[in-house]
């Protein structure tokens, strides 16, 4: 099958997180956020149709023991509906704490975007010399004096943070799935030479680690 890219869909009952991946079906990029179940199906059809997309992937929330929740079967309607409006069978890839690797990835980010601001707001020191403080005594390195503008902290409201952990949580899923995919076909070139043939039933992968 030709590469093509693969659509993923973090399914909340307001919010609908997108991520798609590269042409080549390797990468995930985080994408947007649709508000609303039906306004996201025809948003997920208009980008099928506009960016070759050939696979479409909604994660699945199962509860930690791999049991099916009321989440989880929302989301499992949720494919069922948009599998109709786009004529083919929507993936579905287990969720488990993607949401909770947005967080620490968001946080993280905030982290390394708050120390290089911390390091380019230091302003640079003046050369040695006296400096008109009315003491006249020499220092060494004098702070440059002109007025440095106090920083705006970018702090994110709950809305925003929430819009931005959806389309992180979309991207983790997909490339779990892109990763998983990939270990797949390489596991059956692998097994397609004679010597491996027989390796190839006692492989133990199942659908949920090597999609097709």
């Amino acid at each position: 099958m030709d590469p093509a890219r693969v659509l993923a869909v973090d399914h909340g009952s307001v919010r609908l997180g997108l991520a798609i991946s590269d042409p080549t079906g390797t990468v995930a990029h985080p994408l947007e956020v649709v508000e609303g179940e039906a306004a996201g199906i025809e948003r997920i059809a208009a980008l099928v149709a506009e960016r070759g997309v050939g696979e479409v992937v909604v994660g699945l929330p199962k509860n930690m023991d791999g049991s099916l929740g009321p989440q989880a079967r929302d989301a499992l309607a949720f494919a069922a509906r948009l599998g109709e409006r786009l004529g083919f069978e929507i993936l579905t890839w287990d969720e488990r704490l993607t949401s909770a690797q947005a967080d620490q990835a968001l946080t993280a980010g905030h982290r390394e975007r708050s120390k290089a601001r911390g390091k380019r707001g230091r302003g640079p020191l003046a050369p040695a010399g006296r400096r008109a403080t009315g003491d006249g005594e020499r220092n060494p390195r004098t702070p440059n004096p002109e007025p440095r503008r106090p920083e705006k902290r970018a702090r994110l409201s709950r809305e925003d943070r929430q819009v931005r952990r959806d389309k992180v949580a979309a991207s983790i899923l997909l490339q779990s799935y892109l990763d998983a995919r990939a270990r797949g076909r390489r596991l059956e070139r692998e097994c397609a030479t004679p010597d491996n043939k027989a390796d190839a039933s006692n492989s133990g992968i199942d659908s949920q680690e090597a999609p097709p």
